[in-house]
Parts: structure tokens; C-alpha cells; sequence
């Protein structure tokens, strides 16, 4: 993977992705949960090739700002830019826009490891 590097995915905004059916808000942003849902599938898309059969990447950092509100059926796209790498964490740039704003940006991080790893601690839980 080069260093900006991109991938974009599009994804039509529902009612549970908004605050107002969590938290029963009229703000109608997007859940910061769903934020870093959505941030994370062109990142991991972006690392797909770097990945052995026996690994995974996992998000292990976020950090996410949001910039406006946005409300449901709204189709939005999701933009993954790669940064660099630290000490084998990849890190990445994401936005999300509707066809007029920016909704939220932030930078997503991501580590490669076994999935025998990812296998142990779910037994353990």
C-alpha cells in the first residue's frame, strides 16, 4: 500500500444510525458507534492485500469529529486515505460526505494480527 492511497465506499444513512433513535435526540447526527463502523470498512478494505491467510487487521485507534447533521436516506460516502505506518499500526485518514458537506472526519488506525489470536480471546471471554 502507497502512502495516499484511497478506497470509497457509498452507504444510504437509516434511522438507527442516527442519535435521535439511541438517544432519543433531535440533534440527528451520526451515532459515534456507527461513525466508527462505517470508518472502518474502506480502511480495512484498503489492507485486504497485505493480509495472509491467517491474519486479520483490527482497528485499534479512533479519533472522529463531527461536523454536521445529516438525516436518514441520505446517501452518503466514505473515503479511506492512507496516512502512514508506526510500529506496524497503519493509520488512516476517513471522511464522510453527503453530496453537499463533510459529516464527520477522523483518523482511524489499524494492526494485522492472527486470527488464532482474535480465536483465543473470544474463548477466553
Amino acid at each position: 500500500m502507497n502512502l495516499s492511497d484511497s478506497f470509497e465506499v457509498l452507504y444510504a444513512i437509516k434511522e438507527k444510525d442516527l442519535e435521535t433513535e439511541q438517544t432519543h435526540s433531535s440533534s440527528k447526527l451520526l451515532l459515534t458507534s456507527r461513525i466508527f463502523t462505517l470508518m472502518e470498512i474502506p480502511a480495512s478494505a484498503l489492507m485486504q492485500h497485505l493480509l495472509k491467510t491467517n491474519e486479520v487487521s483490527t482497528g485499534v485507534i479512533v479519533n472522529i469529529n463531527h461536523a454536521t447533521r445529516i438525516l436518514k436516506n441520505t446517501q452518503v460516502r466514505i473515503v479511506a486515505t492512507f496516512k502512514e505506518i508506526r510500529e506496524k499500526v497503519y493509520v488512516f485518514d476517513v471522511e464522510i460526505f453527503d453530496k453537499r458537506v463533510l459529516i464527520s472526519s477522523g483518523t482511524h488506525s489499524r494492526t494485522i494480527i492472527l486470527k488464532e489470536e482474535l480465536e483465543k480471546e473470544r474463548i477466553t471471554q
